[in-house]
Formats: C-alpha cells, structure tokens, sequence
C-alpha cells in the first residue's frame, strides 16, 4: 500500500513538472511541443492539468487532441469518456466523442466497446432525445441488458430460474430503467425481449407499459380501422 502511494505521489509530481514545463514553454513561445507523447499519456496529462487548475493547458490539450489525434479519438470514444466526462472544463473533447457517437448511434450501442462504457456517460446518452429519434428502443434495451450483464462479475448468462440474477440486475439498472421509452417498443418485442425481465422493471412502469399494450394501443388501432 506505501509502495502504491509512494508510485502515486512520484507520478503526480513527474506530471507537474512536466505541465510547468509545458506550460511556461507555451506562455513564451506559444507553442505546445507533444507530438512524441502517447496518447495515454496525453490523456493523463490532460487529467493532471484538470487537477492543477492549469485551465488554458486544458483547453490547448483538448484542441491538440482533436486537431492532431483524429484517428486515435475515433477508435477510442469510451476510453477517452470514461476519463473526463466528469470533468466540465473537458466538454469540448467530450461533444467531439459524442457527436459522431449520435450520428449513428446503432454502431456504437452495439459495438463490444459500449459494454466497458461507465455509468455517466452511459446515463448521460439515454437522456438524450436524439439518441431514440436515431435507432430502435429494442436495440438500446437488448444492449443495456448486454451492457449489464457485463458489469455483474461472474455473470455472463441469465439463469431464469435464480431470483439472485434479478435482483443483481435490477441493482445495476435503477437509474437506466426510467429512461428506456417502453412505449417506443412494439408490442411483439415487448412481449419476447421485455417481458422475460419484468422482475428488474419497477412495477409502475411495467404496469403503465402494459396498459398501453393491452387496453390503449387497441383502442387506437379500432379507431383507425
């Protein structure tokens, strides 16, 4: 444990050293010089001159990524939102992740990435209204359902007969539940991939839900024939 934050502290201070020199190059010269550091290490560097309040280099590592890491930033959106999406002076570099994640985000929900993609910025992507005018809320269930699974240790299927991967579930989809738009969800879809988890759907939603399903829906559907 002393060895770890003895490791800590040595890094933190590796980091300040070299923001100071970065940062008082930048004053006089104007330039920023980063070209032979790894994207890994620019993106802690950003971090510590998040913690350093050094926000002018905050704003230049940001620009520096964008303008000059573009294949890098395209193959690594969750790495990079996982890192900074807390960080409100980051939200430059967090929208240039976002934005193409919403252009199309079918690709990216159902990419082997999505599922290491942290609680944040995952909550922030299901508030979001251009995000379900984009792609089916089937998809985003059976992804949200994938997504949690990966998060439980040890659970990679679901036994139906154990109430324990439920109530494991459930946990870990409390805040996500409320954002799914059940009614968006045909009734066919909703019966086969919605329905074998009503055990993690809060009961008022599931029951708002089957309202629709089973009383609202078919008096539309008499209406219009």
């Amino acid at each position: 444990m002393i060895n770890f934050i003895c490791k800590n502290f040595i890094n933190r201070l590796t980091d300040f050293f070299f923001l100071f020199f970065l940062f008082k190059r930048y004053i006089y010269t104007g330039e920023l010089v980063l070209d032979y550091k790894s994207e890994v290490d620019l993106l802690e560097l950003l971090v510590a001159s998040v913690d350093l309040l050094l926000e002018e280099l905050v704003n230049c590592l940001q620009d520096y990524f964008i303008e000059n890491r573009v294949y890098w930033i395209q193959q690594n959106y969750v790495l990079i939102l996982n890192t900074i999406f807390n960080f409100d002076n980051c939200k430059k570099l967090q929208d240039h992740c976002l934005n193409p994640i919403l252009a199309n985000p079918r690709l990216f929900i159902t990419s082997k990435d999505f599922s290491t993609l942290d609680k944040d910025p995952l909550s922030n992507l299901l508030k979001r209204n251009d995000l379900h005018f984009q792609i089916e809320e089937i998809v985003i269930w059976d992804n949200l359902i994938k997504w949690d699974i990966q998060q439980i240790p040890g659970l990679r299927n679901i036994d139906r007969r154990s109430n324990k991967n439920y109530e494991d579930l459930k946990n870990t989809l409390t805040n996500f539940i409320p954002l799914i738009r059940f009614l968006n969800i045909s009734s066919d879809d909703f019966y086969d991939k919605v329905r074998p988890y009503e055990q993690i759907i809060p009961n008022k939603i599931y029951e708002h839900a089957m309202t629709y399903y089973f009383v609202e829906q078919p008096k539309l559907l008499n209406h219009i024939i």
